[in-house]
């Protein structure tokens, strides 16, 4: 044990003699996050990208204009980037993933529902996509069928406005008529509808001393997955004496001494171990002070810290005991 400390001891010396190299390997990780969060922003807030969905309206009706028009309207048009084309052009650019999915309104859409036949709208979905055409198919399912309760609950009117529709002229009473009618349902369904009587209150469970933690970070997604990186170059600083000795004679003159072997090896694994934690908690301290990063409760990130470095130390001593020059 003693000699293990010695070698660990000689090598540290050796490395502060020459820290240039490290301090490299240390400083790209944090360059490297610099250049992503200027790239790609810093808010810490996620969002969803705004979903590109074609339509191709067949039937040219006011029904249909009515209904596809229901998916740019209020919250929809934040989520929402509806464009009108032709079924030809949008299932090319569907085949050529410029969208996430295409409507396809059938003709003869609003003679169908009038008549009170059931009617099919085509969603064509991007295969190459997996949640946002799905979340197309969410909110189409949901808008028909609450079209599809309106038209059941105003059957009766929609025949009167049916039987009308091929005349010039409406009656002034035919229209008082079916204002009165519409107004009566709309009334005796408002005492079920509003306020309803079933809510959803939404509440965000938080731990315990953790209200003032601040949102996950863009970079702090970053900068542990490169810094984990350039660790295995700098784990690879210390198994290169392994070669530089070999090939000088150093290490042949330690296996003729009373040094063992095993004990060699053994130094620079746990010289590595030993480098790459103090160059990690190096890399969590810049993380905290340039860019707020909350790293958790201290003990479990030590934790990870020691494994995280024993692996890496360990990956490398294999890859090195395959290596000859």
């Amino acid at each position: 044990m003693r000699n293990i400390f010695l070698l660990i001891s000689k090598d540290f010396i050796r490395k502060w003699k020459n820290p240039f190299v490290i301090l490299g390997f240390l400083l790209m990780p944090l360059l490297f996050t610099l250049i992503l969060g200027a790239v790609f922003g810093s808010s810490n807030e996620p969002s969803l990208p705004k979903i590109r969905v074609l339509a191709a309206d067949n039937d040219q009706s006011l029904l249909s204009k009515l209904f596809l028009g229901a998916f740019s309207q209020g919250e929809l048009k934040e989520l929402i980037d509806l464009e009108i084309v032709s079924e030809i052009e949008g299932k090319k650019q569907l085949n050529k993933g410029k969208a996430s999915a295409l409507l396809i309104v059938p003709e003869g859409f609003q003679e169908d529902v009038f008549n009170d036949r059931s009617v099919e709208i085509m969603l064509e979905k991007n295969p190459s996509e997996q949640f946002l055409p799905q979340i197309v198919e969410e909110i189409g399912d949901t808008y028909t069928l609450l079209v599809s309760a309106l038209f059941s609950l105003f059957s009766d009117e929609v025949k009167l406005i049916r039987n009308f529709s091929g005349e010039e002229t409406i009656p002034d009473q035919a229209v008082s008529m079916l204002s009165l009618r519409i107004k009566n349902k709309m009334e005796g369904a408002s005492k079920y509808v509003f306020p309803p009587v079933i809510s959803i209150k939404q509440k965000t469970v938080v731990k315990e001393g953790e209200e003032d933690a601040e949102a996950f970070s863009f970079q702090q997604y970053v900068l542990p997955g490169i810094s984990i990186m350039f660790l295995l170059f700098i784990c690879n600083i210390v198994f290169e004496d392994l070669l530089r000795e070999s090939e000088g004679g150093t290490l042949l003159r330690m296996m003729v001494s009373p040094l063992r072997i095993n004990e060699f090896i053994w130094s620079k694994i746990l010289t590595a171990v030993i480098l790459g934690i103090l160059c990690t908690y190096f890399l969590i301290f810049l993380g905290t002070v340039i860019f707020k990063i909350q790293w958790g409760a201290p003990f479990l990130l030590f934790i990870f810290v020691l494994c995280l470095n024993i692996m890496t130390a360990g990956f490398i001593a294999f890859f090195y005991s395959f290596v000859r020059t």
